[in-house]
């Protein structure tokens, strides 16, 4: 996870045209697999974005999927601040081994939980405008998951607000070996940023 991947003002520019985009879409109350609730979403090819937001989106791509490749449609996620996600294990012939997401509106911890195993999850604080890369094991092997309340090393955090999340992956591999050459480009460290006196900043 790194904190402050983008500006304020390129989040702003983002969700400007995202909303753009989403506006015609309604907030869908679940999903036929119960595993999202209160969302609208949609994917659209980085070539369509706006020349600001694809400068953005190119250059975090660069930080997080593999040298040289593509990213696939860019897939945008509007989370009312009730909205959550469930525990699911991603499909491999849906995309490659990457999936990187930036988080914009609000602060959210993520849940990841091994398949199988009684051990309990593993909590991934994510504040506003942070990255985060998942690859290999921790996206086929592991659920991961959005509770409707954060909660971070125990402390209960202001409520989180509509969350907008943008994210990037790459293709369906083809011989490729995950998890090859990101940790060059990107530290993955746990943040030390804490939303709770942000929560102003919420809408």
């Amino acid at each position: 996870m790194q904190p402050d991947v983008i500006s304020e003002e390129e989040e702003g520019t983002l969700v400007a045209e995202a909303e753009r985009y989403l506006r015609t879409r309604r907030y869908e109350p679940g999903h036929f697999d119960g595993v999202i609730a209160h969302y609208r979403e949609l994917q659209r090819p980085i070539r369509q974005w706006s020349a600001a937001s694809r400068a953005v989106l190119n250059r975090v791509a660069g930080l997080a999927l593999p040298a040289g490749v593509e990213p696939m449609p860019i897939h945008v996620l509007d989370l009312k601040p009730e909205g959550w996600i469930g525990r699911h294990v991603d499909h491999v012939e849906y995309s490659g081994g990457y999936i990187a997401g930036v988080s914009l509106l609000s602060h959210a911890v993520m849940l990841l939980e091994r398949e199988g195993s009684e051990d309990g999850a593993v909590e991934l604080l994510l504040p506003r405008r942070s990255l985060y890369v998942l690859y290999g094991d921790a996206r086929y092997k592991w659920g991961h998951s959005i509770p409707l309340e954060p909660v971070f090393q125990g402390e209960a955090l202001p409520p989180k607000g509509r969350r907008i999340s943008v994210l990037l992956r790459d293709p369906a591999p083809q011989g490729m070996s995950f998890g090859a050459d990101v940790g060059d480009r990107l530290s993955m460290s746990s943040s030390s940023s804490h939303p709770k006196d942000k929560a102003n900043n919420n809408p």
